[in-house]
């Protein structure tokens, strides 16, 4: 229960900074601070232009960034790692050598060591012919290396740092451009609703309006928005209500909402006020933005899948679907009853059969494989 708390308070965390970006050095530092980091990035490289940008928490001074961009970005050899690695990979420094290697090398030595750090925990978010995006935790030598728990809270956050990094540039580069609020929302590749308090809405971008046409947990009862369960609902109308009245007599940021979809899995929605604009009044001057992130699904043939398509026994495919889906090796072994030692026997079968050399490739392989299933 507390990792599942955790891990929900960290996602709320992420998608708090979507309405407001220069809340995102805060939100970074938080998960740092959860995970047992000095502090975290994202890093995006336009591959055309060839042009660096980030967001942090704060961890790099002024100076200490612009040495980074001149000099140590070229001959990084975690930069090295990820620009081959495909998306959604999760590496760290034991995937870059060992500590020796890291003794000798310039980046570790004459750029990390004076800020006082070592090691990290990263991920690429995004990686094709245009551009990268990576996120990234560091740590200090004393707070160590990551284990698997670490690991296993990153590949759960994923595609919530993915979709929340990707809608705050949408935002941004449309805020630039000066684009109406619909345009906005239309670029956004998640589903994304205006609404009044009540929940009446006033806009659904196409995203929203393919998943309100299913529907799949959140469905429209004329122009309202509305959901399946009873206490689910209670919980959509006081985050709408907190939204709307954000900023006044010290109200409580709204939380982030799960509603139960009916295939299995959730749908997670954040409820954030709107700015006001000017000479703006009544339904108008409520409105609020409703950003929707869906959790995974597996297919329901999933584990007959794998079975069939790696000659998988019964039980080292389910394991590779729990795996896949964010569980991780202790968590594997405590709900099926089995020592550690023997699920990390089943997982050196899994990786021989599948093909993968590490358990990030059996992540990738197997989302892979399935996702056109």
């Amino acid at each position: 229960m507390a990792r599942s708390e955790n891990l929900l308070r960290l996602v709320n965390t992420i998608y708090s900074a979507v309405g407001e970006p220069e809340r995102w050095p805060d939100a970074l530092q938080q998960i740092a601070t959860n995970m047992s980091g000095a502090g975290a990035l994202f890093e995006a490289v336009d591959k055309q232009s060839k042009t660096l940008g980030s967001r942090d928490s704060g961890i790099l001074s002024p100076t200490s960034r612009n040495n980074y961009q001149r000099h140590f970005y070229a001959i990084n050899p975690r930069v090295k790692f990820s620009s081959r690695a495909p998306e959604g990979t999760i590496f760290f420094d034991r995937t870059i050598g060992s500590e020796k290697d890291l003794d000798r090398n310039e980046y570790y030595q004459d750029f990390l060591a004076p800020s006082g750090l070592r090691y990290f925990l990263s991920a690429n978010l995004i990686n094709n012919s245009q551009r990268r995006v990576t996120f990234a935790i560091q740590r200090s030598r004393q707070q160590g290396h990551v284990d698997d728990s670490d690991i296993a809270m990153l590949r759960q956050l994923m595609p919530h740092l993915k979709a929340a990094h990707e809608t705050t540039e949408t935002l941004l580069a449309q805020r630039r451009t000066n684009a109406t609020l619909a345009a906005t929302l239309d670029a956004l590749p998640s589903p994304a609703l205006t609404l009044t308090r009540l929940g009446e809405i006033l806009f659904a971008n196409q995203a929203a309006e393919k998943l309100l046409a299913e529907p799949d947990g959140l469905f429209l009862s004329g122009r309202y928005l509305r959901t399946a369960r009873p206490e689910e609902q209670k919980a959509l109308n006081n985050g709408l209500t907190l939204a709307a009245t954000l900023g006044q007599n010290d109200a409580t940021t709204p939380p982030l909402i799960s509603i139960s979809r009916p295939g299995g899995g959730s749908l997670l929605v954040r409820a954030t006020p709107l700015q006001r604009e000017p000479e703006t009044r009544g339904e108008e001057a409520q409105a609020i933005l409703l950003m929707i992130n869906a959790d995974p699904r597996m297919p329901s043939h999933a584990v007959s899948a794998l079975m069939e398509l790696f000659d998988l026994t019964p039980t080292e495919a389910n394991l590779a679907v729990a795996f896949a889906q964010g569980s991780d090796l202790k968590q594997l072994a405590a709900d099926r009853g089995l020592s550690l030692n023997t699920i990390r026997w089943h997982f050196g079968t899994i990786r021989a059969k599948l093909g993968a050399h590490t358990q990030a490739d059996i992540v990738r392989i197997v989302l892979g494989r399935l996702s056109g299933l």
